[in-house]
């Protein structure tokens, strides 16, 4: 995987597995992990609530072409 370069994939810097915790370094991602980032851009709307949608907005999507 350290190998891998592409402009969408966070590369590996390196990894520890002598010991525990294991520990893994990769590369800064300016907008966090896609975890946290999907997390802050869902819609806050009553109907979004009350079914639990989870939904980007629909400028991000448009942003992110």
């Amino acid at each position: 995987m350290s190998q891998l370069k592409d402009p969408n994939i966070v590369r590996v810097l390196g990894v520890c597995i002598r010991e525990e915790p294991l520990c893994m370094i990769v590369e800064y991602m300016k907008y966090g992990d896609l975890n946290q980032f999907l997390l802050d851009h869902v819609p806050e709307s009553p109907m979004a609530e009350a079914t639990h949608a989870k939904t980007l907005r629909y400028e991000l999507c448009i942003k992110c072409r």
